[in-house]
């Protein structure tokens, strides 16, 4: 199929199981393989104007707060430091079931994360972000945050999560 397709120039259309539902997928030949990529449901796509955001509402000040907080959390991207853990913890179900030792189902959460004033939680991060670190020695050290490519700040740096 994949040398059938690659040569034809057309893709494939199919509708899969996943995630407890039906999804359509197109198949198209890659570099080395078939590549399978879902697509969205009529109804699932949004128009552009539903996304459209009114910047006139927003404050200078609240542009500049926002903005220092993004400056602050600016860093060199470290793919290492993501790990998928609904995989681990499968991989860890799966070892238990295999050794015959009972599993459990964890218990639904009990309770919502409180609303907070979203401007009043920018101050707080930027706050946090420019406390001094201590060192092993109990003295502060500056905090020094990654600057940004000569010229642009774009780059290989984005805002770190987490």
């Amino acid at each position: 199929m994949f040398e059938a397709l690659r040569r034809s120039g057309y893709i494939a259309l199919a509708k899969i199981a996943m995630h407890n539902r039906e999804h359509i997928v197109m198949l198209r030949p890659g570099k080395y393989g078939i590549l399978m990529h879902t697509m969205y449901y009529k109804d699932e796509v949004r128009q552009t104007e539903e996304f459209r955001t009114d910047i006139s509402l927003v404050k200078d000040k609240e542009l500049e707060l926002a903005t220092s907080l993004i400056d602050s959390l600016t860093a060199s991207f470290e793919p290492e430091k993501y790990k998928d853990t609904y995989r681990e913890n499968l991989k860890g179900l799966i070892a238990a079931k295999v050794a015959g030792k009972e599993t459990v189902e964890a218990p639904a959460p009990q309770h919502l994360a409180p609303v907070v004033d979203i401007l009043e939680a920018l101050k707080m991060s930027i706050a946090e972000a420019k406390k001094p670190v201590r060192s092993a020695t109990g003295r502060t050290a500056p905090v020094e945050m990654p600057q940004a490519e000569a010229g642009s700040k774009k780059g290989k740096k984005t805002p770190a999560v987490g």
